[in-house]
């Protein structure tokens, strides 16, 4: 029980990396948007339950989900 705790505390520690390192890039001026980086941020956005902002995030680039079945 306790190698399990240490990996979930491990994983949500990573993903909270991830997702702060990518709310950086995105401030960047240059910074384009494409396909693979708007998957993953909804990826990880997700893994932390963050359903919510996941869905925010996609309203607000819908260039990257034209069909309404895969937005959903």
């Amino acid at each position: 029980m306790y190698l399990i705790s240490v990996n979930l505390k491990f994983e949500t520690k990573v993903l909270d990396i991830a997702y702060l390192l990518m709310l950086k890039l995105m401030k960047e001026p240059n910074f384009k948007y494409d396909r693979k980086f708007v998957n993953l941020f909804v990826k990880i956005l997700v893994s932390q339950g963050k359903f919510k902002d996941a869905l925010d995030f996609i309203d607000r680039r819908p260039e990257f989900y034209p069909d309404k079945a895969e937005r959903q």
